[in-house]
């Protein structure tokens, strides 16, 4: 456990989002924005009869929220003084830390929703936070000691937790509270996520007066753009916070559509969404796991994995690429993880969380990728340059080329720098003396024999016992053969050189009659160079960069990039 004694810093600023950003791309697909744990399928019927039903008199008429307090009160058996209506749930949190005294402490068990932390950093409280256990759960005995070590303050326990998902068992939940009041110390019940799961502590508020309950109707009610929650607790302690609430906090339009919500069409509706969305939760988890993924057990809307920094990373992108905004943690502790909303209709999640796990086929590059050629091609490239121009151009002007794009065919790239450095010879012309500076020519020996593998045998063995394997290449035919050699793969191994496609990388052609040959349509990319990535995002593969030119080839849509095609292992 650690307490900040520390000067806080400035609270975080809240950047708006990028136009171009994954949930701005999916904002207006159904079932794709699954990054905020919003209902992200089209509004649901009761709301469109509702927003029909609006009297006009609420539109000029100043709001007044104490109608939807007193439905909240009679929805859940309480007396009216025990509802209080906020913009939000966020700004009923803002009216709690705004109403305590100074150094009180506040005790948040991580992780935890980020909007506690910063809200500590911005009122003169005293954050007391639990430090994240390895496996993500709450750490109920260093809960019971931090309690019990700082009296008088709040705890802030969220059931279902956000971010995980975690519920604690109803009865670790009763000891606490219970510990809490023995303590002088507060209860801030976080149940936003209430309605997905098996249970709610609601019951337990009579019993309870240092109990505060917090609930929204943005997850299961769809309403997150309305900006509606309420708090449920002592009316005391509720009627001291009205005094701090602004005058028409919430408007009319909201607490109309409040009120609906709580009728018992919409109830059913509600309900009966929030059952699709459990028994999606349960079997995608059921999934995932059987997949060897760690899912984390949730009672919420959501699901989180934890899967590790680079592989989070992948995830996400490859989501991205497919249309789907997900969530990737960098917060301290729970760096590594992805989340995503569970949507009602899963069939789309389910093929893009497929690729991004389970490729079928994997479409290998070979040159830089798969085969060391600096010694062989990249040295014929200069020897050819100094045939015709008598000069050794550096190699620097031959990565500067590939990074460009272009020039995945040493051939036409030899003819640029020949052309660069003043000379105008044809291809045809440029082609046989490299084919003779590579090959050899009777008597000296080629650069082809100066080639060694990059890709570790086992890890090629294990691709081609686990996934199916083409290799898409620059190369032409006759300079593949000592290739597929070298590597120890089959004569039968899917292969497109240049000679087997009327359109070479960048186009996807090879990637796409690789697909239609071995009937694969899980498919990753993986080359160092930019006509590669370009390819693979054109056939619909995941692109995967390895090499020298991260810089170029993140931009050009590399879902990973990696300095050696062993690495690669950690994604499989």
């Amino acid at each position: 456990m650690s307490d900040a004694s520390s000067p806080r810093p400035q609270a975080p600023a809240i950047m708006p989002l990028a136009p171009s950003s994954p949930s701005f791309r999916a904002a207006d697909l159904p079932g794709r924005k699954l990054d905020q744990n919003e209902r992200s399928e089209r509004v649901p019927h009761w709301l469109r009869a509702a927003l029909n039903a609006l009297p006009d008199p609420d539109l000029w008429r100043y709001p007044d929220r104490r109608a939807l307090e007193a439905d909240l009160a009679d929805f859940y058996g309480l007396r009216e003084d025990q509802v209080l209506v906020s913009n939000g749930g966020d700004e009923a949190i803002q009216y709690l830390f705004a109403d305590l005294p100074a150094d009180t402490p506040i005790i948040a068990p991580l992780p935890t929703f980020g909007f506690y932390l910063e809200q500590c950093d911005v009122w003169p409280v005293r954050p007391v936070t639990l430090p994240v256990r390895d496996d993500l759960t709450l750490d109920i005995e260093a809960a019971f000691d931090a309690v019990a070590a700082n009296p008088g303050g709040i705890f802030i326990l969220i059931r279902p937790n956000n971010p995980t998902g975690e519920s604690i068992p109803r009865e670790t939940a009763q000891r606490l509270i219970a510990w809490c009041g023995q303590h002088d110390t507060r209860v801030l019940l976080d149940e936003a996520y209430a309605e997905f799961a098996s249970d709610n502590l609601l019951d337990l508020l009579a019993d309870n007066p240092h109990l505060i309950i917090l609930r929204t109707f943005s997850k299961a009610y769809g309403l997150a753009g309305l900006r509606l929650g309420y708090l449920l607790a002592d009316g005391e302690l509720l009627n001291r916070l009205r005094r701090r609430v602004m005058p028409y906090n919430v408007s009319s339009v909201s607490l109309h559509l409040g009120r609906e919500a709580l009728k018992p069409q919409a109830q059913k509706e509600i309900t009966d969404y929030c059952e699709k969305v459990v028994a999606n939760r349960r079997r995608l988890f059921t999934l995932l796991s059987g997949w060897g993924i760690r899912v984390l057990p949730s009672e919420s809307n959501f699901l989180m994995l934890d899967l590790g920094d680079r592989r989070a990373n992948f995830i996400g992108k490859v989501m991205a690429m497919q249309g789907f905004a997900v969530r990737t943690f960098k917060r301290p502790g729970i760096t590594g993880c992805v989340r995503f909303s569970v949507p009602v209709e899963t069939a789309a999640l389910e093929a893009a969380l497929t690729l991004a796990f389970k490729p079928e086929l994997l479409c290998l590059d070979v040159d830089g990728t798969l085969i060391d050629v600096r010694a062989s091609f990249d040295e014929t490239v200069l020897r050819t340059v100094f045939h015709f121009c008598g000069l050794r151009p550096d190699r620097d002007e031959i990565l500067a080329l590939r990074a460009a794009g272009g020039f995945n065919d040493d051939h036409v790239l030899s003819r640029e720098l020949i052309r660069r450095h003043g000379a105008d010879v044809p291809l045809e012309q440029v082609k046989a003396v490299f084919e003779t500076l590579y090959f050899g020519d009777g008597t000296t020996p080629g650069t082809v024999t100066r080639e060694t593998p990059l890709i570790d045998a086992r890890l090629l063995d294990r691709m081609r016992k686990e996934f199916r394997i083409a290799l898409v290449t620059g190369r032409n035919r006759r300079e593949m053969a000592p290739g597929i050699d070298l590597l120890g793969l089959d004569a039968g191994t899917p292969c497109y050189t240049v000679d087997d496609v009327t359109h070479p990388k960048p186009d996807p052609e090879g990637i796409r009659a690789a697909s239609e040959v071995t009937g694969c349509r899980r498919v990753w990319m993986v080359g160092d160079n930019l006509d590669d990535i370009r390819a693979a995002v054109a056939a619909g593969a995941v692109p995967i960069g390895v090499g020298e030119n991260r810089e170029a080839l993140e931009k050009a849509g590399a879902c990973a990039f990696f300095d050696h095609i062993d690495q690669i292992e950690e994604l499989l």
